[in-house]
């Protein structure tokens, strides 16, 4: 800014370039009248939220808890809520104990700003006993506690997701759902294995309150996980598209992205040489640099020829951009010249220039670039 003073020379800027598009209710304007609200912005930017829409659930009338938030950026949840979040609370919520927000600021029936729960996949560690997400029979969220732990499968332990409304003091926060452990067919200790290609994602340890555990997330965050991830269907054939692997000099062929008539160039030569009855394949490679004003042309060619070097076989060229270098278009005909040439053959090359020479001689064996 100082060089653009004594160069005379302004910048103007646009304010909608630095406008951020989504929800209705910005959370800055919430604390514009708040004491500290520099701080308070400041504190509320390095958590990626800004509208009022991300706080609150799926249904759009209820108002995550800070615990959640934390989850849902994949942070520790430990420690003091921050200050700003404090402010909001007071100012949106009507019911604290089931997170009810005021009817002014209810969002819509299916809030596509809320907060989503990362994935997790299992850990590889044996000591470590995590809880899982499974859909069940009817694409309901399934929670289950590993007990073990194997390659493919997990010994696990089978806990259901129940609405408990009386057996605490306070009513218990909307959304969320007593876990308690259930016995499947009767057996007890209700421990059964289940594949890892079945488990959905980690969940976060239950929070215990009164001798009951209760899940962080929300049912609705549950339910939306397990309807992010499609089922496949059993018993069910599917057409798929037909799959072409090619053999190896084809396939670095086409890996170089050069373009679809030079790659059929190239391919067409590789196929002729195929076919061709001779042990060693002779090549003439060159390679050009020009300045010109404003500028410089580089090109590439090879031309393949008999073993008597009187009859052309095949030929090709290319032009060549960025980084000029003498030495560049030299490589690349000589590389473009290898792309030709069917693995495990044996290969001549004569070429004017010193330094490819000397560099594939100190950096490369040559024999080896097919194999």
């Amino acid at each position: 800014m100082v060089k653009a003073e004594e160069l005379r020379v302004s910048f103007g800027f646009d304010e909608n370039w630095w406008r951020i598009y989504g929800g209705r209710y910005p959370i800055r304007n919430l604390l514009q009248e708040e004491k500290g609200r520099r701080n308070l912005i400041r504190g509320l930017q390095d958590t990626g939220i800004f509208f009022v829409e991300q706080l609150l659930d799926q249904s759009g009338k209820n108002m995550v808890t800070w615990q959640q938030v934390m989850l849902a950026r994949d942070k520790v949840r430990r420690g003091k809520r921050p200050k700003w979040f404090t402010v909001v609370e007071s100012k949106l919520l009507q019911d604290r104990n089931r997170r009810v927000v005021k009817e002014e600021w209810i969002g819509d029936a299916n809030n596509m700003y809320t907060l989503r729960i990362v994935s997790k996949e299992v850990s590889c560690n044996n000591r470590k006993k995590e809880w899982i997400l499974l859909r069940g029979k009817e694409n309901e969220p399934v929670v289950k506690k590993i007990i073990e732990k194997r390659r493919c499968k997990v010994l696990t332990e089978n806990w259901k997701l129940v609405k408990d409304t009386e057996s605490l003091k306070k009513s218990p926060i909307k959304g969320f759902r007593c876990m308690e452990k259930q016995e499947e067919d009767g057996s007890s200790g209700s421990l059964k294995w289940v594949p890892k290609s079945r488990i959905l994602s980690c969940l976060p340890r239950p929070v215990v309150k009164e001798g009951k555990r209760f899940c962080l997330i929300p049912t609705d965050m549950l339910e939306e996980m397990v309807r992010s991830e499609t089922p496949t269907s059993k018993g069910k054939e599917h057409v798929v598209e037909d799959v072409v692997i090619e053999d190896i000099d084809v396939e670095m062929i086409r890996q170089q992205k050069m373009g679809r008539e030079m790659e059929e160039t190239l391919e067409q030569q590789l196929q002729n040489n195929r076919e061709r009855d001779s042990n060693i394949l002779w090549f003439y490679t060159d390679g050009s640099l020009r300045f010109i004003e404003g500028g410089s042309k580089m090109g590439a060619g090879w031309v393949q020829v008999d073993s008597e070097g009187k009859l052309c076989l095949a030929e090709g060229r290319c032009r060549i951009e960025a980084w000029p270098s003498s030495t560049k278009p030299e490589l690349v005909a000589i590389w473009l010249a290898l792309l030709t040439v069917p693995s495990n053959s044996k290969v001549v090359i004569r070429t004017d220039s010193l330094e490819a020479i000397a560099g594939l001689s100190k950096d490369l064996e040559l024999c080896e670039v097919k194999k």
